[in-house]
Formats: C-alpha cells, sequence, structure tokens
C-alpha cells in the first residue's frame, strides 16, 4: 500500500510552494531578485493584497523586510525595479501596524481587512483586501520580535475609540472657545 502511496505521490502536482524546497529556492531567488534584497534574505510567507491604488500584488514577509509588488510566480514576470506600486520597508522602520476596516470593492469579499503600516518618519501605507491580514501581522510582529524590536498593534475598535475621543475633544474646544 505505501509504495502505491509513493507511486501516486510522484504524479500529484502540489501547488503550494513551501512544501516544495526546489520551488521555495527558486521563489526566494525571484524575490531577492525583484525586490533588491540581500542574498542572505528569503521568503517566510506571502499575502495577497491590495496597494493602496487598488494594484493587485503580494506582500512578502523575509526575517528583515517586508515588500509588496506583483507574483513571483509568474512565469513572464520582468523586472522592473521602477514599478511605483512595489515598496520594500525594512521591519526596523515600521512602527506601527493599524489593523483598520475599509471597502475596497463593494462585492469583495475581502472588503474589511485592512492594514495601514505607519513608519517611523509618520507616514502611512495603506494595504487592503486581505484574506488573511491577522496572520500576515502575527508574523511581521513575530519577525521584529526575533530582531529585538516592537511594533506597536492597534486593532480596528481602538483606532474608532481614538477617533470618538478626539472629536469629542475637537467639539469641547470649540464651545469653549466661542
Amino acid at each position: 500500500m505505501n509504495e502505491l502511496v509513493a507511486a501516486l505521490s510522484k504524479h500529484v502536482k502540489n501547488t503550494d510552494v513551501k512544501d516544495h524546497p526546489v520551488e521555495l529556492k527558486k521563489t526566494n531567488k525571484k524575490i531577492i531578485k525583484q525586490f533588491n534584497l540581500p542574498d542572505t534574505e528569503y521568503s517566510i510567507s506571502y499575502f495577497r493584497c491590495y496597494s493602496n491604488s487598488l494594484k493587485s500584488g503580494y506582500v512578502y514577509i523575509t526575517p528583515l523586510y517586508l515588500c509588496f509588488g506583483r507574483s513571483v510566480f509568474s512565469k513572464y514576470l520582468r523586472f522592473d525595479h521602477s514599478d511605483e506600486n512595489q515598496f520594500v520597508i525594512k521591519i526596523m522602520e515600521i512602527s506601527e501596524l493599524r489593523k483598520t476596516k475599509t471597502s475596497i470593492i463593494k462585492l469583495s469579499y475581502r472588503k474589511g481587512s485592512s492594514l495601514e503600516i505607519v513608519l517611523i518618519d509618520k507616514s502611512v501605507i495603506t494595504l487592503k483586501g486581505f484574506m488573511h491580514r491577522d496572520e500576515c501581522v502575527d508574523l511581521i510582529v513575530e519577525q521584529a520580535e526575533k530582531i529585538d524590536y516592537n511594533i506597536k498593534v492597534i486593532e480596528a475598535y481602538q483606532l474608532k475609540k481614538e477617533n470618538d475621543n478626539n472629536n469629542e475633544d475637537e467639539r469641547e474646544k470649540f464651545f469653549t472657545s466661542n
């Protein structure tokens, strides 16, 4: 019976790159080339989402970087480092991850799962349409902890509460100043 399973498994093609060391090695080379990363970097995981300009792509997480760009799995991929929808961020440049709820497409089943990445210079990058946003956030935080760096994670309900408090403060200032 084991021989039959072994023989059949040779003919079954598994599309999960993580299960195939050869495919994973090819993928890592593509990621290093596409994002101009050091040779020591490798893909830990990736997540499909959309950029703020609604360009479809993937977030690739490596030990020291967070990258966004087109799929590295396409056999027709051309490496264009000038792609404005592609970016690379050092994990140590991220100060905060905000889990937000944003609608990108009314009919999308992914409409509520967005992520705002706040950098140490206070600039914000928004990624939308995640199916597995929480797993992505957990993995980024885990990588940061491995290099003794802390990233603050803010949940959507905490952001709403902060905004409500800020609006209340603004109203109070307005009515007390008039």
